[in-house]
């Protein structure tokens, strides 16, 4: 399973060795330019969540699977700790990638979906609950923090990129859970990713990620050149969804993947922990419109953050 794009297609797009349909952003919102100032009023975070009290799942995923995930857990909000790893199948980052088994659907549905390519998500990847995940660069540990409702879940690889393993969550969830103190709010909608609260800033964050939009969401943040501009980030987007090269476009091999979100579903949110560089950053979302299939990114779903 594919959000419609990996980020193995838009190089592929971007260097002129894949062909796909035009998608002239013309025809869709701008993004903005959100300047991200380090002196912002939000209360400065650091690159865990040890002081929430939570139940921590440490977790390790490989080509194999998910490591470290119970059969059964109650329902609540929980740390997760992703061990170091390599890149894992089809190009993907290293992450978990939690969902509540859709209606019809059963392990052995997934693990046929997770050995078998396919070119966009399932239908039920945009009506199951999708709480968000935990990913790391490679080689890279990576914290997050999610809710989990009562019901039957599946962990894998992000885009289905390992066999799943089934998670049963029982009873109601607390209602007097302490949420992480973040230093950022991302807010993703559609077609937009913003900092509605706080700033990103030079060193550790802890971000709160928002969807408070319809469909599921995820954002890709990519370190460019620290001079990048937002007509530079226009042209880059336009290259990687129509393969032609303009004057303004980046090389797309300069563009650093630094993090990357696990999909989360409308009126979900989960945090993570990532530390970033002074400089310019790229945040992109790649997810498959339903009805239309062009990525959000065409839609205007991609935004230039300066992190000072």
């Amino acid at each position: 399973m594919q959000r419609l794009l990996s980020r193995r297609d838009v190089t592929r797009i971007a260097a002129g060795s894949l062909a796909v349909a035009s998608l002239p952003l013309a025809a869709f919102a701008p993004a903005s330019v959100a300047v991200l100032a380090s002196d912002a009023t939000a209360t400065p975070a650091g690159g865990s969540f040890t002081d929430l009290g939570l139940q921590t799942l440490d977790l390790k995923v490989s080509a194999n699977g998910v490591e470290g995930l119970p059969e059964t857990l109650a329902a609540g909000r929980y740390v997760l700790h992703l061990e170091p790893g390599d890149m894992l199948p089809n190009d993907t980052m290293p992450g978990v990638f939690f969902a509540m088994l859709p209606d019809g659907i059963t392990m052995d549905d997934l693990a046929a979906m997770a050995s078998t390519p396919m070119p966009g998500p399932p239908d039920w990847y945009y009506t199951t609950t999708l709480p968000g995940g935990v990913s790391a660069a490679p080689g890279q540990a990576g914290d997050a923090v999610i809710d989990l409702k009562a019901g039957n879940w599946f962990a894998s690889g992000p885009e289905l990129s390992t066999p799943p393993v089934g998670l049963t969550v029982t009873g109601d969830s607390p209602s007097d859970v302490k949420d992480p103190a973040a230093n950022a709010t991302i807010t993703l909608k559609e077609y937009t990713i913003e900092v509605t609260d706080g700033a990103l800033q030079a060193g550790q964050n802890i971000i709160k990620l928002e969807n408070v939009g319809t469909e599921p969401h995820f954002v890709e943040l990519f370190k460019g050149p620290d001079d990048m501009t937002k007509e530079q980030l226009d042209a880059t987007i336009n290259v990687a969804m129509t393969g032609t090269p303009t004057a303004d476009a980046l090389d797309f091999s300069t563009l650093i993947p630094v993090f990357e979100s696990i999909d989360q579903s409308a009126s979900t949110t989960q945090w993570a922990a990532l530390s970033l560089e002074a400089g310019a950053y790229a945040g992109v979302c790649w997810v498959g419109d339903p009805k239309t299939g062009a990525p959000h990114a065409a839609m205007g779903m991609y935004n230039l953050f300066i992190v000072k």
